[in-house]
């Protein structure tokens, strides 16, 4: 249905950059990654390249699981001297994705040291420390996030996860029950609680 619309609004009024870029993440949506590029390349025709769509290129790359491409277009992207944050958080999860958590982390935190931070920064820094096995300071991370970036039931099911993982059973638990109360539909944090 907001396929056929975006399709339709895109026929209507081809020339408009919005709708076009509203249709490009349509066929992202639903996996038409086929789609998506195609579009993409007639916009880079019309417009020249972006930042943005750059980025969303590098992800129809990796969801086609080609991801040589992929980190082709992401080094690509990064030669631009206008990088929004919003980019900086998309590439952390594309290196990240990529399984190259630990150049994730450096790009993060050298953007931390230059004062450049975010919620989905920090979410990134600590999904790529859990995906290169630092538990102590992802916990950390975490726990410093929940303070600061309000409570979430994701991050508490991140840290229970990051506990349990580690052997702290007790610890897991009581960041489950916690999770469990800001969101009790979650069902991870119920399904973790269930087997504890």
């Amino acid at each position: 249905m907001a396929r056929d619309v975006a399709l339709e609004a895109h026929a209507a009024y081809p020339m408009n950059n919005e709708l076009t870029k509203i249709l490009i993440d349509v066929h992202m949506l639903v996996q038409d990654h086929h789609a998506a590029l195609a579009t993409l390349d007639a916009m880079e025709d019309r417009v020249g390249y972006s930042t943005r769509m750059r980025l969303d290129r590098a992800w129809c790359y990796l969801a086609m699981n080609r991801p040589d491409e992929c980190h082709a277009i992401l080094e690509e992207a990064w030669r631009d001297d206008e990088v929004e944050l919003e980019d900086h958080e998309q590439r952390a999860k594309c290196l990240r994705e990529l399984d190259r958590a630990q150049e994730a982390l450096d790009h993060i935190e050298g953007l931390q040291a230059r004062g450049i931070d975010s919620i989905n920064l920090r979410r990134e820094r600590i999904y790529s420390l859990l995906k290169i096995g630092d538990r102590d300071r992802a916990g950390e991370l975490l726990e410093d996030l929940l303070v600061t970036g309000g409570p979430q039931a994701v991050l508490y099911y991140a840290l229970g996860n990051a506990y349990e993982d580690a052997g702290e059973l007790t610890k897991a638990k009581a960041i489950y029950l916690r999770g469990f109360e800001q969101a009790p539909d979650n069902d991870g944090v119920c399904l973790f609680l269930a087997l504890l």
